[in-house]
């Protein structure tokens, strides 16, 4: 634990105060949560932290939020330290060799002039001396995406006793979660399940029930999420089999298996998908180009589980090019996976302004911009409901086939909701969560499915 070397001050991010000495820790905006981590944003929702002159040792405990993205890590006067968007730890602009992990936590320690990086002392970076000043903490003004557990600073040198603490991962066995709305926190999951902190998730469900998961043990299959609902077939799935023969939907493929082996599912942005064994090993298909890629485990009738099987084989992940999509937005400021602005995105020129009328579809206006739009767009619309009548103030997702989260809202007093500037030529997943006083069911079936946008007219 972080507290048995006494730090001089100590900071989980989900608190608001430093453990150590009691002082307010200063959030820029409004910070995400989850349960462990705050998430930092464009510009808003990360922390800044007064590195004093006389610090010694800084430990940082961070993972990035996700693949493909640059991570902000520490920035202050003369000094940036980020992850680049395949995973290597970069210091004023000179890149290590040395990866991250995106399954589990990172614990990076700043000493001296060396990093050390999850217990192993990063040689290809040298640290001239230890950040001084305020500092911003997951995001350098440019740069965001971080998931930050906890920080530690000391006003002496660590030991190596201190290197590599048993850090848990990011998602966990379902045992080691209090309820079932915290496994949800992590996983998506779809069915109907009861929690248990021994037996972990149990189908309550008279049909199969699905788990999100990326990771295949000897004898497990993952189904991607488009074909559940669908007569199954081999070239719909993954198999992992007892006997170790790797099926990648429906064609036997070869890799070098560890002596424990788990192979995990990796998605480019062009749709593709890729099978490790190894950090260095892996298979690819173009078998589920235009589908959408989330696979699940099944989970029988009254099956429990108390765990799935995790890697961090992502570590060395592919390296193609990040997808530009949209991320999400605060306010109504859009926000590009690459940092641009929306007209620096669509140069063609496009505006929608978009007017919502209370159980309407919205009115939409063009901008005085009247050049060309290079990129066709529309909205989806549509209706929250349980046994046929409206269900308001519900959650909704929207998702690329990508398995990324570009948005979300809530469904209005009527059960409408309603997402804005779509790509036409793309189809979306829209998930619905249903509140916890009507059951244990994450989703509903009218709305838990593929969309595709309306044009604009």
């Amino acid at each position: 634990m972080i507290i048995n070397d006494n730090p001089l001050g100590w900071v989980k991010f989900t608190t608001s105060v430093d453990l150590s000495n009691g002082h307010n820790v200063n959030y820029v905006g409004v910070p995400q949560f989850t349960d462990e981590a705050l998430i930092t944003s464009h510009d808003t929702g990360y922390v800044q932290y007064d590195l004093v002159a006389d610090l010694q040792s800084i430990e940082l405990v961070f993972c990035p939020n996700s693949f493909g993205i640059p991570c902000a890590l520490i920035s202050v006067q003369g000094f940036e330290l980020h992850v680049s968007n395949v995973g290597n730890l970069v210091l004023n602009g000179v890149a290590s060799s040395h990866l991250v992990k995106y399954d589990q936590r990172n614990q990076l320690i700043l000493m001296g002039t060396k990093l050390v990086l999850n217990g192993v002392e990063v040689q290809d970076l040298v640290l001239s001396a230890l950040p001084v000043g305020i500092a911003s903490l997951g995001n350098d003004g440019v740069k965001h995406n971080c998931k930050l557990f906890d920080l530690a600073v000391y006003d002496y040198p660590l030991t190596a006793s201190a290197y590599n603490r048993a850090l848990p991962g990011i998602k966990k066995a379902f045992t080691d979660y209090a309820d079932l709305e915290s496994v949800k926190t992590d996983y998506m999951v779809m069915g109907e399940f009861t929690h248990n902190v021994t037996t972990g998730l149990t189908n309550t469900s008279p049909s199969d029930s699905y788990i999100e998961s990326y990771w295949l043990k000897p004898g497990d299959t993952l189904y991607l999420f488009e074909y559940i609902n669908q007569p199954e077939s081999d070239t719909r799935k993954i198999e992992f089999r007892a006997d170790e023969t790797i099926m990648l939907f429906g064609e036997a493929v070869t890799l070098s298996l560890a002596l424990e082996p788990v192979l995990q599912v990796v998605f480019d942005s062009a749709g593709n998908t890729y099978l490790f064994s190894t950090p260095s090993e892996s298979v690819s298909s173009a078998a589920t180009k235009g589908v959408y890629l989330m696979p699940f485990a099944k989970l029988a009738p009254s099956a429990s589980v108390t765990a799935l099987p995790i890697t961090t084989h992502k570590s060395n992940p592919i390296v193609v090019p990040p997808e530009d999509v949209f991320k999400g937005q605060v306010g109504f400021s859009l926000i590009w996976a690459n940092f641009e602005t929306k007209e620096q995105a669509n140069q063609g020129g496009y505006d929608v302004v978009v007017k919502h009328e209370e159980g309407q579809p919205s009115i939409v206006y063009r901008s005085v911009n009247r050049q060309k739009l290079n990129i066709q767009q529309g909205y989806i619309s549509n209706k929250t409901t349980i046994q046929g009548a409206p269900a308001p103030d519900r959650r909704v997702l929207c998702y690329l086939q990508s398995g990324t989260l570009i948005d979300e809202t809530r469904s209005n007093a009527l059960g409408v909701y309603r997402f804005d500037n779509l790509e036409l030529d793309k189809k979306y997943m829209i998930v619905a969560q249903d509140k916890p006083e009507y059951g244990q069911a994450e989703y509903n079936a009218t709305v838990a499915d593929f969309q595709t946008p309306e044009a604009y007219t």
